[in-house]
């Protein structure tokens, strides 16, 4: 298989063993805008345009208030606070009723909100990952029709978290073939079948170690077997610190 520039993220993280390859395909895009948002795009008016106007949600402005960049976090949430302050600045009108009906023209609040809503609802970085995510899941079905190398691996892959194999059978029926379309879902099913039944033994054999018939026995599933069926059912996310009390 011949690689281009664009193809290298995909072939790279298929060639790997990974849990899900677009969850990680999603956290290295996520990282990079990260930093970015915090370093070079600090200088670039185009970016500080769509921060004013948009803001972050509340996981990414947590990742980027954790990036210890002070000055650049402060003067981004500056500009923002005055975009913020320019929409409530506006003149407040009553709602006029409109000619020969019941009902009224919107007033100027319906606006103010909608405004304040595309701030609170929306976020650059989700934005921006949005946007180099679906090129990626492009390319990926580019690399299937195209490239039989490329669909071994497909082939050889472990399955996928069900946010993302659900994309894939999605996405696959508008970006292949019919013939195509039918033959790649037939083996992404397959996969992901043989994954859920891996999860799903190790579930059973978690739970029967708290059985006291088994107390003296060495346990057979691996001791994150909770963790890692929440990632087939969620997509791969940080495991936060605890004590689990009944183990």
């Amino acid at each position: 298989m011949k690689e281009k520039i664009y193809t290298i993220p995909i072939t790279e993280v298929f060639e790997k063993e990974t849990f899900c390859p677009f969850c990680d395909l999603y956290q290295k895009l996520e990282t990079e805008a990260v930093k970015y948002a915090v370093g070079p795009a600090m200088m670039e008016p185009d970016f500080r345009a769509v921060t004013n106007r948009k803001g972050f949600c509340k996981k990414h402005i947590a990742d980027i208030e954790s990036e210890s960049k002070a000055l650049a976090l402060s003067l981004m949430l500056k500009t923002h606070l005055e975009t913020l302050s320019a929409i409530l600045d506006k003149e407040i009108t009553e709602p006029k009723k409109k000619m020969f009906s019941k009902q009224t023209a919107p007033s100027s609040l319906d606006g103010i909100s909608g405004e304040i809503d595309k701030t609170v609802y929306d976020c650059t970085i989700c934005g921006k990952i949005s946007h180099s995510f679906d090129r990626y899941v492009d390319t990926f079905f580019h690399l299937i029709a195209t490239e039989e190398s490329f669909r071994e691996m497909f082939r050889n892959t472990g399955g996928f978290c069900f946010e993302h194999f659900s994309l894939l059978l999605s996405e696959g029926k508008h970006k292949l073939k019919e013939g195509a379309y039918l033959e790649f879902s037939r083996q992404l099913i397959a996969n992901q079948k043989e994954k859920m039944e891996k999860h799903y033994q190790n579930i059973l054999d978690f739970i029967d170690q708290f059985d006291y018939r088994n107390a003296n026995k060495p346990p057979k599933a691996p001791r994150d077997t909770v963790y890692q069926c929440c990632k087939l059912l969620n997509g791969v996310f940080e495991q936060k610190q605890k004590k689990l009390e009944d183990i």
